[in-house]
């Protein structure tokens, strides 16, 4: 039980300075080994989850006078709504299928943030 919790704040740690340095990708970064550690996809999602939820909270605290609500609310709807939906789907599929779909989800979200993403300069 220790190592995991070893695993799991070094991982946290890891993806809170990819989301700080970058803007994005807490979740790309943590979902990369947290399934592997996790008994479920449904448990890795849903940590990942309020992980990154938490780093997203510190953040709307520091920044709280600067915050567009009206243009914030839809989005933060809308991913609770998916979430929910993605967290009982996963709790159902099998793990080979998933760890295929993961893996394929990460290769194109990479692939997009590398070459189609307009605000990402590589130096």
């Amino acid at each position: 039980m220790d190592n995991i919790v070893i695993e799991l704040f070094l991982l946290s740690i890891g993806a809170s300075f990819v989301q700080r340095t970058t803007g994005f990708g807490f979740g790309i970064f943590i979902m990369t080994m947290l399934p592997s550690i996790m008994p479920s996809f449904g448990e890795a999602t849903t940590l990942s989850g309020i992980l990154a939820m938490t780093t997203s909270l510190i953040i709307v605290i520091q920044k709280y006078k600067y915050i567009t609500w009206r243009r914030l609310l839809p989005i933060l709807f809308t991913f609770v709504i998916i979430s929910i939906g993605a967290i009982f789907v996963l709790k159902r599929m099998e793990y080979h299928i998933l760890n295929i779909l993961l893996g394929i989800t990460l290769i194109i979200v990479s692939i997009y943030f590398a070459f189609f993403s307009k605000r990402i300069k590589v130096k």
